[in-house]
């Protein structure tokens, strides 16, 4: 069968979790030999996907030249589809504009993330837009795949009508161990954040913790990769700014602030599956959630939780966690708990989506109703 991934997403992440989730999916599933992945494209940004056999990264920040890559690989893509039988397309984001140039036979399979655009509307740039977009792709689907248990039932929350075997729970897979490269200027002593740090990630709660953490202990630092600069609102909380150290960093340089860090603190009111979870257990780092969300639904017991409006519970946690005895036992509960999770059973569980659709197809178009 033949399965195309467009670049939607190939275009808007140099890294980041859903990029390397189709990353992962699709090279298991150019090794089967009854699957084909196709991407069409001629421009990428996306570090993952600048690899042998697939795009070459070409990136600019300049508005008006992604606009002309992201034309050029629309164009590519439209008429890859007219000309060949394609009998899978599962689209990287929800924008659906290529709906319009498939056939009737082929079969739309989408994977969803997260509800954070419909649970936080307002925190989020384009929310209304994005909104529609999903909608009219959730409702195309033939299939869904929700990445936890936590988000098919806030999917069905929204989409009350959506028939429950139409949906299918694939938890995301570990990262692959591989290079460390140290994170230049970081401190000796510091607690991990990772990732952006829009309202609902909770990062004003985790900053008064540290600020009273900082004050008890001089040699404690917060280090967040990624997410960009901090903003001057984000400054203004931090009572002890210079400890505060922010960098976008790659994923070895991620892997190395893993390895080295106090323990790495996950705050945020709402995930859909959270794969930095995942990285921690990976890079032997000790992880502290906050207990909302799909987080108990990941991490089971190989984590420590707090309550997410209390920084004064927040900061008792990270006070517990360095405890070089308890950061041991999380540290081993964590390489327990990801032996839980795969890639190569996440691929399988999609090959089987797609395997049934295109088999339901098959039927279809024999008996003329397609």
């Amino acid at each position: 069968m033949r399965i195309l991934i467009d670049n939607q997403i190939l275009m808007l992440q140099e890294y980041g979790g859903v990029s390397r989730y189709f990353f992962q999916i699709s090279k298991r599933l150019n090794k089967q030999e009854d699957a084909e992945v196709c991407i069409p494209a001629v421009y990428s940004c996306n570090a993952y996907f600048d690899d042998p056999g697939y795009l070459r990264r070409k990136y600019s920040r300049n508005f008006l030249t992604q606009l002309w890559y992201c034309g050029v690989n629309l164009f590519v893509t439209a008429v890859f589809l007219l000309r060949h039988d394609i009998q899978i397309y599962h689209p990287t984001f929800f924008r659906p504009y290529l709906f319009g140039f498939l056939k009737k036979r082929t079969k739309v399979v989408v994977t969803v993330h997260d509800m954070i655009f419909e649970l936080f509307p307002g925190e989020l740039p384009g929310a209304d837009k994005v909104i529609r977009w999903k909608k009219a792709c959730i409702e195309r689907a033939d299939h869904i795949i929700a990445v936890s248990e936590w988000t098919k039932r806030d999917l069905l929350r929204f989409y009350p009508e959506i028939p429950e075997e139409r949906i299918s729970v694939i938890h995301h897979g570990p990262p692959e161990e591989g290079k460390c490269r140290p994170l230049k200027g970081i401190p000796d002593r510091y607690v991990l954040f990772v990732g952006k740090r829009a309202a609902y990630k909770n990062f004003s709660v985790l900053c008064e913790a540290m600020n009273l953490l900082m004050k008890e202990d001089p040699a404690l630092h917060l280090v967040c990769a990624g997410g960009g600069v901090f903003s001057e609102s984000e400054t203004a909380m931090m009572e002890y700014g210079g400890r505060f150290f922010q960098s976008d960093c790659s994923d070895e340089e991620l892997s190395y602030a893993y390895q080295h860090a106090a323990c790495f603190v996950f705050p945020s009111r709402y995930e859909g599956f959270g794969l930095p979870v995942l990285e921690a257990f990976v890079n032997k780092c000790p992880v502290i959630l906050s207990e909302t969300g799909c987080f108990p639904e990941i991490a089971g017991d190989a984590a420590l939780y707090f309550d997410p409006d209390s920084s004064e519970d927040l900061a008792d946690k990270i006070r517990k966690m360095l405890s070089p005895e308890v950061a041991r036992m999380y540290i081993e509960r964590g390489l327990s708990r990801v032996k839980a999770f795969s890639w190569d059973k996440a691929c399988e569980a999609t090959h089987a989506v797609y395997a049934s659709l295109v088999g339901q197809g098959q039927m279809e178009q024999a008996y003329g109703l397609r």
